[in-house]
């Protein structure tokens, strides 16, 4: 892929807003910050890290809404 088709690529991020107090995690809100100045789609979800784990439902219906939206997902042959 070239660089134009992969602008064409939709992107989101998707922020945990339960902060943890562990170093690694710090850079999480400059990522996020980016990902707005992007005009990335932009999504909070109230859990740690780990929301597959504390919030799995929720965190479905965001990926399934995702796909909804995006048609460049369709995976239909």
């Amino acid at each position: 892929m070239n660089k134009a088709e992969l602008r064409q690529i939709p992107r989101a991020f998707i922020n945990c807003t339960q902060k943890s107090s562990h170093p690694v995690l710090e850079p999480i809100n400059q990522f996020a910050d980016r990902a707005k100045q992007e005009r990335w789609e932009y999504i909070e979800i109230p859990a740690g890290h780990n929301a597959h784990w504390e919030k799995p439902v929720e965190l479905a219906k965001i990926f399934i809404n995702l796909v909804g939206k995006n048609a460049v997902y369709d995976l239909q042959p």
